[in-house]
């Protein structure tokens, strides 16, 4: 089978996330190929509040891509994007972007796959159990009660307990 992986968005935390995404789609046994629509803008949040944003520099930014990602990625695409300025780009146009440049490819290329997946460039999923060692607490000196949160009719937990949002500050290890 034959997989392309369309990210988007901010490289932010993309060196941790990019392995583990590899893995939790089982993509290292697989024919795939990699499409990446980012901006030289990036921010840090912490509980959804911004910390830091800076410009990154283009030319190490795409040389940083490409040492990661090798020769699975086949397209790229890095905007110019100033934290100073108001940002023109949001992820939605970073979304829409990634699946224009893809659907671009593939059509100039005449390559077709079995399965698309889109993902964030900085947002790795992983199974329940493992998230509800990361999650932290909603506010401090609040002791949020671990465990999985099921349902009867599902032989399958749905999500955790009182987590609060969907963000984890810890990404996991590969292992």
């Amino acid at each position: 089978m034959k997989f392309a992986l369309c990210f988007y968005g901010l490289f932010r935390s993309f060196k941790k996330t990019y392995q583990l995404t590899l893995k939790n789609f089982d993509l290292h046994n697989n024919d795939y190929d990699v499409f990446i629509y980012t901006s030289t803008y990036s921010n840090k949040k912490y509980r959804f509040k911004k910390v830091s944003e800076e410009t990154l520099d283009k030319n190490i930014l795409n040389d940083e891509i490409k040492s990661i990602v090798g020769d699975n990625l086949k397209q790229l695409h890095i905007i110019d994007e100033k934290p100073e300025k108001k940002r023109d780009q949001n992820r939605i146009d970073k979304y829409i972007g990634s699946l224009q440049q893809f659907l671009n490819y593939k059509k100039n290329n005449k390559v077709n796959y079995d399965f698309v997946i889109q993902h964030r460039m900085d947002v790795v999923f992983v199974p329940w159990s493992i998230a509800d060692n990361y999650y932290e607490l909603r506010k401090v000196g609040e002791k949020r009660e671990k465990g999985l949160l099921n349902i009867d009719r599902f032989d399958f937990p749905i999500g955790v307990k009182n987590h609060g949002c969907c963000c984890i500050q810890a990404c996991p290890t590969i292992d």
